[in-house]
């Protein structure tokens, strides 16, 4: 079969138009891109596309950045992957951008109506979130109770917080509560050393310190001092993992990687104009704001990004905890503003989310311009590193398909991320009950009325088959008229 050619130009355009259209998640943008390349364009056959589809899952990041850019360097290298990874993300993020200036400049009453709105379209997300868990979790107690081990990990303090809004009681400090940081590494550590540990009596030793580490690094250690064990514990794992991997069984050479010079000259040319924007933009807003911060806040846009496994609803999780529970962005500007804005517009939501907190940032700090360096800075980093990962699992496609660690990370990471979702589904819905406090309604009405809510749009969305843009607006419309 021959298939048509495309330019950057055209695949601009194409995913541009992908872009305006793309809501719903990462996940719902997979068939939009099909019917644009396969159907409209005739420029993908199917077996491309599904290799495309599979990087593009089995890596970090927004799915829609990665199937642009892995798709557009099959259709024109580097110009292609460039216009495909920028093109799908420039209309959620201008959009995002304009939306969180107006709160800034036109004020508190502006706010209190979206707060009013955002309680609706947080129980919209809280919906979506329970379907993505549901769906995740299907067919297997050993997802449910990784989800739950995750749940019971990262969710204390969004607990304790129900519980006292709910109770009148003064908040508890949760025994566990790490972070998002800390979840991953202790992810990461068991899932590589379950991939190549040589035999079954080390694997108390795994389970020993991945156990002390979730201890050392909870509020509870934290708040007896006893925290400092967590470094040392993180260093025994490191060497831990080092050693199974030192010994590991080395399996039979499978697939080629990067074989000729220009391919290779190809990718490094991709990577260097991936990330020129991070420094284009960097260098200006460290003449703004102190180069110490807009280093570490841009650092810790690219580890949120590798850390985000499972599309933009995932993102939401990680961001709370690489930019929220730290304090870089309020938790009421983050889930009553950000968050709802994020998922109302078009587009990877990860990239939403990572330019709105750039700019909640830059604009605490300085002025509009400063912000909106910093929120270019931020999109281009997360874009740089999404779009990297997904051409280069592509082009070693062959080789990494039967990796152990890909196949544990594959299986694994999907029921940790749920658990991190339960989490941030109970701290959307404390910000809520907040908001409807404000508006003198009790914690226990809220609690009911939110989760009514949910249920009904579960069964609007089952037997009337509304599209999820007039869910979410009819959950909007109908919270900013009872509020």
């Amino acid at each position: 079969m021959i298939f048509k050619k495309m330019k950057g130009p055209q695949i601009f355009l194409s995913f541009l138009k992908v872009g305006l259209v793309g809501f719903g998640g990462g996940s719902a943008l997979i068939p939009v891109v099909e019917r644009e390349l396969l159907r409209n364009r005739g420029a993908l056959g199917e077996d491309d596309y599904l290799k495309h589809t599979v990087a593009a899952n089995i890596t970090p990041g927004a799915l829609p950045v990665k199937l642009g850019a892995s798709c557009g360097w099959q259709l024109d290298g580097v110009a292609g992957s460039l216009a495909g990874a920028w093109a799908v993300t420039l209309p959620g993020v201008l959009f995002t951008l304009v939306i969180m200036a107006l709160f800034q400049v036109i004020g508190d009453r502006a706010i209190g109506y979206f707060n009013a709105a955002s309680v609706g379209i947080s129980a919209f997300i809280i919906f979506l979130l329970i379907g993505y868990i549901k769906k995740t979790l299907r067919g297997g107690r050993q997802k449910l109770l990784i989800c739950a081990a995750a749940f019971i990990l990262t969710g204390g303090h969004e607990l304790r917080s129900l519980f006292a809004l709910l109770s009148g009681l003064p908040p508890q400090p949760p025994l566990f509560n790490i972070s998002t940081i800390s979840l991953m590494a202790l992810s990461f550590f068991v899932i590589f050393a379950l991939g190549f540990i040589p035999s079954k009596p080390l694997l108390p030793l795994v389970f020993f310190l991945g156990g002390a580490y979730a201890f050392f690094s909870g509020s509870y250690s934290k708040s007896t001092g006893w925290d400092f064990l967590s470094y040392i514990t993180l260093a025994l794992m490191v060497l831990c993992s080092l050693a199974l991997f030192l010994l590991r069984k080395k399996p039979a050479r499978a697939g080629a990687g990067i074989g000729d010079s220009s391919l290779k000259k190809q990718v490094v040319v991709l990577l260097v104009l991936m990330f020129l924007p991070v420094l284009a933009c960097m260098v200006p807003a460290a003449l703004i704001f102190p180069a110490r911060d807009v280093f570490w806040f841009i650092l810790r846009i690219c580890f949120s990004t590798l850390s985000s496994f499972g599309g933009g609803e995932a993102y939401i999780s990680v961001a709370d905890g690489f930019f929220v529970q730290p304090g870089f962005i309020p938790p009421d500007v983050f889930y009553t503003r950000l968050v709802p804005v994020a998922n109302a517009l078009p587009g990877p939501i990860l990239i939403k989310i990572a330019a709105g907190m750039a700019f909640v940032f830059g604009f605490s700090g300085a002025s509009l311009p400063g912000a909106c360096l910093m929120a270019a800075a931020a999109v281009a980093a997360a874009l740089g590193i999404c779009g990297a990962l997904a051409v280069l699992t592509a082009v070693f496609y062959d080789r990494l398909r039967d990796s152990r660690l890909v196949a544990g990370l594959t299986r694994y990471i999907p029921p940790i991320i749920c658990g991190m979702l339960l989490s941030t589904s109970c701290a959307m819905l404390y910000e809520s009950m907040r908001i409807m406090e404000a508006g003198q309604i009790r914690p226990w009405a809220s609690l009911g009325g939110i989760a009514g809510w949910v249920i009904l749009l579960f069964i609007t969305g089952r037997f009337k088959h509304l599209p999820d843009p007039v869910l979410l607006l009819l959950s909007a419309g109908i919270s900013l008229a009872l509020i």
